[in-house]
């Protein structure tokens, strides 16, 4: 059972005895991706079979409550894996940036968390996160 706040993480598995973990590991995370051997260093393609990654996040204060309800949430992980099997160098910038924008949207108001997520691109999520960093940035006093 999910407690706010309490547990963020990330969960890696090969495919051995898939048919045992499979069903529970997509019921307990919130957001999964695939990378193909090869992609990354820590995963080289002496493997021969892709690292399925799961990132588990803390529950919300207000509705959808459970990450994995929200709209974007799929497609975002579509695109992880494309962006892996591509080699597309942006993809942990975008994971860090995700994993930020997550903690942010947590400290949100109930009417801006549900303004935030019900959008079902992905990108909008993130842009909304930039917007608020960047507005903090520019209201914090110069010279510091």
């Amino acid at each position: 059972m999910k407690r706010h706040d309490i547990l963020r993480g990330a969960v890696f598995v090969s495919r051995i005895l898939k048919p045992e973990w499979e069903r529970r590991f997509y019921r307990a995370v919130d957001l999964v991706f695939r990378i193909p051997a090869g992609a990354i260093a820590e995963w080289p393609s002496h493997m021969l079979e892709p690292l399925t990654v799961g990132l588990y996040l803390p529950l919300l204060r207000y509705e959808p409550w459970d990450w994995k309800r929200v709209p974007f949430m799929v497609p975002l992980g579509y695109a992880l894996s494309s962006m892996y099997s591509s080699g597309d160098p942006e993809v942990g910038d975008l994971l860090r940036e995700f994993w930020k924008a997550c903690a942010w949207a947590a400290t949100l108001p109930k009417r801006m968390v549900c303004n935030v997520l019900s959008t079902k691109v992905w990108r909008k999520f993130l842009g909304s996160y930039r917007k608020s960093i960047a507005g903090n940035e520019s209201a914090s006093p110069a010279g510091g």
